[in-house]
């Protein structure tokens, strides 16, 4: 078949179409204008969101303000007076004391007048017929005995029978005087023990009590007594 027309306008001869065209500028602006009015829409809306949070939340802080000074005048106005915080010191102070005197009085392993007693009596069970105690004197833990014996050699054995009592065991006599009296056969003498806790009484120390027996004292007045009373006999 025999072509009946010749097209002389190759494609290389054709012009190019321009991107930059009125059109495409109108819809660029468009767009951009559409893109820029949904950001501002959706900025504004957020800018909405936050002012409401924060409004609230500043109403909420005036709220709790307000509150803490409703509390504080409440507190300030329920501080107890100085007149009762003194009285109730008071009461604490004596009710300490007197707890404290209870079990003093209630516990006898710490009794100061049981651990005396207690060397009383172990005294008395180690009595000599050549020893003569005149006083006896237990303080700060220290026990003093002064009296008179028959011998220089009575005392030591004396001493030495400490050593069966259960109170009196754990003492060490250090220090001891003797003395000859010139218008009588018997020797003075004088012991002395250290500062320790008297065994036999657990946590029994004699520290803060003194006991004294003199018996040169009772001694003399049963003799004024007699005295007095054979005058009035006779």
């Amino acid at each position: 078949m025999i072509k009946s027309t010749i097209n002389l306008l190759q494609p290389e001869l054709k012009p190019e179409k321009p991107l930059v065209t009125l059109k495409n500028v109108v819809t660029l602006w468009a767009l951009t204008f559409v893109v820029m009015g949904a950001l501002a829409f959706y900025t504004e809306i957020q800018r909405q969101s936050y002012h409401e949070q924060v409004t609230e939340l500043t109403r909420d802080n005036t709220k709790l303000i307000n509150q803490t000074e409703r509390l504080q005048q409440r507190l300030a106005n329920h501080k107890p007076s100085p007149e009762l915080i003194a009285e109730l010191e008071t009461l604490r102070a004596l009710s300490t004391d007197k707890r404290k005197l209870f079990e003093q009085l209630t516990n006898t392993e710490q009794s100061y007048i049981s651990g005396f007693a207690s060397a009383m009596r172990e005294l008395s069970a180690l009595h000599r017929s050549d020893i003569s105690l005149q006083q006896i004197s237990i303080q700060e833990g220290a026990i003093l005995f002064s009296g008179q014996a028959r011998n220089a050699g009575a005392v030591p054995l004396w001493l030495n029978h400490f050593e069966q009592s259960s109170v009196l065991s754990d003492k060490a006599f250090q220090q001891m005087e003797m003395k000859e009296l010139d218008d009588s056969p018997f020797i003075e003498f004088t012991v002395r023990s250290s500062g320790n806790t008297l065994s036999g009484v657990a946590g029994s120390a004699i520290t803060k009590p003194e006991f004294s027996i003199d018996t040169n004292a009772n001694r003399a007045k049963a003799n004024s007594t007699g005295e007095e009373s054979n005058s009035e006999a006779n």
